[in-house]
């Protein structure tokens, strides 16, 4: 920032202690809500794939190679896409990223709706891909520039809740189209109606008034600041505030390695998005399906209607988030969220270590199955668990060679239908039965709820207001990446996770993380509600930052360190 921009932001500061605020207006929030199409075609598509993957693996013939990458080079695209958009949202503005990313996603929603092989179904869905990264990294930096100082984090949470409510109505779609005849094509086609209603819609709404001023186009933004605070509001002192703020022009990675605070805020930018990712979201989402087979429920469709539901619950707690950001704060409301997710990934751990330490024992095996409870049994290939007749299923059964078959139910052991649990063929269950599947499903639970009202969001509300205005679009851009990248690699790892140290070992490995997240957040992340977008750069310069700085007078020095005082303990030192 200039000097000039810090005596403005200085001035403000001793100023009133409760300066008027602009009204919430009509534009700034149909602006908000259009915006954040991208959040929920963001999460839309990385769910509706679960359900659209039982329908796709019986036409195409795919092997479990090939389903993996229809589902991984969708976040690969996703990955590029974030680094293409920050460049975009840098050269040519907000709005024509967004737009960009709009069309990107109706094309490859197209090529996927209309493919006749896997290969260009996976073509369609990295197109897909490149456009959910556009959305990921230009909504949140839009709505931010955007919003009014009071209500930014409000405004900006309406995009993570827009992702979360896009999962919920992901499986909802995958729940009522699962029985239709190519149900899969459908799935897909939903997905870019709203892309669709996104395009159209920005197309009469303005580009970010910060953007405009970076770029000499001071008239512009001023008559855009306007229509976003409304025609009663008198903008002058906030155009000001921008002018000042913004008389670097756009910048990228040099520039961001330039000076020791862009350092540090694109250090916490990009960690902030790997906490997100490695306290374990995919992988319980992942499991969802897992622990309600725990719970009896073993009908895909049915599987995918409670899905529905548990991701309306991480909805509504998202929802809750949105309401706290501006009364609670970022840093609470993101250290308190850790705890719970903490809290979580311990009992879910817990549970499952429960239920494969007290897994039915094995009374008796054949040759080919020797094992000592059912859980030990079902990881056996081929292996399947015969509960005894006339016992609860919990108690002692047989392992055995063999398999039921979906059209005669019989089966070359002799178990009947009720009583066999296997992974291969038809069976009561894939899972063991346990008594423990309501403690799982509890964990569960805590865990999303804890995720949803803080780490789901926070990090994209933190990383669109913490950057200086040349460098916004561009420092998000590289922390989204940096999301997608451990979005694929968490997921990726997961599986050789569980063979290396079981389901219990890899939650209780998270929780660790978790922990560690917590620890990084207390000391690192300085709060920014209340703040304007062009006084936040300062929480992140130390005192040896000043060093051979041009200050015009001693008192200069004092209001800095002033400044200082009130971030974080770690920032000071």
């Amino acid at each position: 920032c200039t000097r000039a921009a810090h005596h403005l932001s200085i001035m403000s500061m001793e100023g009133a202690t409760e300066p008027r605020r602009p009204p919430l207006s009509a534009r700034i929030v149909a602006l908000s809500m259009l915006a954040s199409i991208g959040g929920f075609l963001f999460g839309f598509d990385t769910s509706v794939i679960s359900g659209a993957l039982l329908m796709l693996k019986t036409e195409f013939n795919l092997t479990k190679i090939q389903q993996e990458l229809v589902v991984a080079i969708t976040v690969a695209g996703a990955f590029v896409g974030s680094l293409v958009a920050g460049w975009l949202a840098s050269t040519w503005g907000r709005k024509p990223t967004i737009l960009t990313g709009s069309v990107v996603f109706v094309t490859g929603a197209a090529v996927v709706v209309f493919c006749k092989t896997w290969v260009v179904l996976a073509i369609g869905r990295l197109i897909v891909g490149i456009g959910v990264g556009f959305a990921s990294a230009s909504v949140p930096v839009y709505i931010a520039e955007c919003a009014p100082t009071h209500l930014r984090g409000t405004l900006t949470l309406v995009n993570a809740v827009c992702v979360s409510f896009g999962q919920c109505i992901a499986n909802v779609v995958d729940a009522s189209l699962s029985h239709v005849a190519h149900g899969w094509r459908y799935m897909f086609a939903v997905s870019a109606l709203p892309a669709i209603i996104q395009f159209f819609g920005f197309l009469f709404l303005p580009e970010s008034p910060r953007f405009l001023i970076s770029t000499q186009r001071v008239d512009d933004a001023h008559r855009v600041l306007g229509q976003l605070r409304g025609v009663d509001w008198d903008t002058t002192q906030e155009l000001e505030e921008m002018k000042m703020a913004c008389q670097e022009k756009q910048g990228g990675i040099r520039q961001m390695l330039s000076k020791p605070h862009y350092k540090r805020i694109l250090l916490l930018a990009c960690m902030l998005q790997v906490i997100n990712q490695v306290t374990a979201i995919n992988t319980v989402m992942y499991y969802t399906g897992t622990i309600l087979k725990m719970a009896g429920i073993e009908d895909d469709t049915e599987a995918m209607w409670w899905s529905a539901a548990i991701t309306g619950v991480f909805t509504v707690f998202t929802l809750l988030g949105l309401f706290l950001v501006d009364r609670a704060g970022r840093r609470p409301l993101l250290l308190w969220s850790l705890v719970v997710v903490v809290a979580g990934l311990l009992c879910l751990a817990q549970s499952f270590f429960l239920s494969d330490h007290h897994s039915p024992p094995v009374n008796s095996t054949d040759a080919t199955c020797a094992a000592t409870s059912c859980y030990g049994c079902l990881q056996l290939n081929g292996c399947g668990f015969c509960a005894s007749p006339n016992l609860p299923d919990t108690q002692a059964g047989t392992c055995l060679f063999g398999n039921l078959t979906i059209d005669t139910h019989q089966t070359n052991v002799s178990c009947p239908f009720p009583q066999w649990y296997s992974t291969h063929g038809l069976a009561q269950g894939t899972v063991c039965p346990t008594k423990y599947s309501w403690f799982a499903i509890f964990s569960m639970t805590v865990y999303l709820a804890g995720f949803g009202v803080g780490v789901s969001s926070m990090p994209w509300a933190i990383n669109a207001e913490i950057f200086p205005t040349h460098l916004r679009a561009a420092g998000a851009s590289y922390a989204t990446a940096f999301n997608w990248a451990f979005n694929l690699g968490v997921s990726l790892s997961f599986l050789s996770l569980v063979d290396a140290i079981t389901e219990a070992g890899t939650f209780w490995l998270y929780a660790g993380i978790a922990v560690l997240s917590v620890i990084y957040v207390y000391f690192q992340l300085p709060e920014t509600k209340g703040r304007a977008l062009e006084d936040i750069e300062r929480l992140f310069i130390r005192d040896e930052d000043l060093q051979g700085e041009s200050l015009q007078n001693v008192d200069d020095v004092l209001h800095q360190k002033q400044i200082l005082s009130a971030s974080t303990p770690l920032l000071k030192s």
